[in-house]
């Protein structure tokens, strides 16, 4: 069951992904040809750098598509710049468990379009594809090279304990540090700038701004306007409708309803690119279920509680396909573990049951208030061989209140 789940969420999420809003943005491209383009460009805010690009000579143009063996730069205006290079690359994985003994890079030569992050007298720029992250730098505008970091394994030979025994140490080769210190060097600036510096898009970025500012000149942070991560908290009480089957052996007792009315908080990371069209979801909800319907007298008269608590703690994630200004339209999917409690059965006292399903679901955003229908698969509890509850999927109807 679990697994059909899944595959049904994967399918519901793959579909409805494919349709959504497209970001066109005034931005420009130079070809092989060396001739400046003005027009409008698909910004995908790519967290893995492109390798092609949709465009439009105008609004009313059709999409077109350029890849990087066409175009030696392109750009966002005021957002973001890329050109193309052909350089040495080291693809080392930065997996810990899959690190070798090699502390020295493995270059493989490619073609590829690198994110510039300050362009100046000394320029830094970006590359990321899936795990992997790397900075290059140029001089003057002449060729680039990687800025080398790179961690490995250092095996070290336990002779006190055990001769045959290895002892698996991490280390790092941080040539780049070294890189700086002879290519990116003011006079003003102290070694411990260089030795302490981390490889990390922050500490590199303020680097290069302090070379650049410290030698006097000119240069463009294309960082300043990009994508940062968001934290919305919104108050999420809601009202659900759902059937369940409690089953003791040799009884059953089927079509049983219940009304629930559930609080909730809703905790949302929107994540710093895709134009903060993905976020990521943790919604605590407390539920309280109170049963209607003719099986209400017979399932007391066996001893069962009419009255069920359960808590949810569904963790998912969010695809915005529409954004306007104060407008937003979204769909959600959540892996959703929960437990039911204070609930009186025959073969037992009161007791903590506990399971896990998936959750699907779209909403409307207006401001600071939101409506979500949210619909949950089938939930099984079973508390001896005898004994189960079975939550057959149920409908809840979410009213959000942005706090921040």
């Amino acid at each position: 069951m679990k697994n059909s789940q899944l595959i049904l969420l994967f399918y519901f999420f793959a579909s409805v992904c494919s349709f959504g809003q497209k970001n066109f943005e005034s931005g420009y491209f130079i070809g092989n040809d060396n001739i400046k383009t003005e027009c409008l460009i698909n910004n995908k805010d790519w967290k893995n750098n492109p390798v092609n690009f949709y465009y439009k000579k105008g609004d009313l143009d059709s999409a077109r598509l350029k890849d990087i063996t066409q175009i030696k730069e392109f750009g966002i205006l005021g957002k973001s710049k890329y050109i193309r290079a052909t350089i040495n690359i080291d693809r080392s994985t930065q997996v810990v468990n899959e690190l070798t003994t090699n502390s020295q890079p493995e270059w493989s030569k490619e073609q590829l379009f690198l994110k510039v992050l300050i362009e100046g007298n000394r320029s830094l720029y970006y590359y990321e594809d899936k795990s992997v992250a790397r900075f290059f730098y140029s001089v003057n505008d002449t060729s680039l090279k990687q800025l080398v970091h790179k961690q490995y394994i250092v095996k070290n030979v336990d002779l006190l304990n055990n001769y045959n025994q290895h002892c698996n140490n991490m280390a790092e080769n941080n040539a780049f540090r070294q890189q700086l210190w002879v290519d990116v060097k003011c006079p003003s600036m102290s070694i411990k700038s260089a030795e302490n510096i981390g490889y990390s898009k922050n500490e590199l970025k303020k680097y290069f701004k302090e070379y650049n500012k410290c030698m006097g000149d000119t240069f463009v942070d294309f960082t300043k306007n990009a994508t940062k991560s968001i934290f919305h908290l919104r108050f999420t009480p809601g009202i659900t409708y759902s059937s369940y089957t409690f089953s003791y052996y040799p009884y059953t007792f089927s079509d049983y309803y219940y009304l629930n009315y559930s609080l909730g908080l809703e905790f949302e990371y929107i994540l710093p690119f895709y134009n903060h069209y993905w976020s990521l979801l943790f919604e605590p909800t407390f539920n309280i279920m109170y049963t209607t319907g003719d099986s209400r007298n017979q399932i007391i008269n066996f001893g069962f509680s009419p009255t069920l608590n359960k808590v949810d703690f569904p963790i998912g994630a969010r695809r915005y396909l529409y954004k306007l200004t104060k407008t937003e339209i979204y769909i959600n999917a959540f892996y959703n573990p929960s437990f039911l409690f204070n609930f009186i059965q025959p073969a037992a006292e009161n007791t903590i049951l506990n399971t896990s399903s998936f959750a699907i679901g779209a909403g409307f955003n207006y401001g600071a208030f939101s409506i979500e229908p949210l619909y949950y698969f089938r939930q099984n509890y079973n508390w001896t061989s005898d004994f189960a509850f079975k939550d057959h999927g149920r409908i809840e109807l979410i009213i959000g209140i942005k706090l921040f």
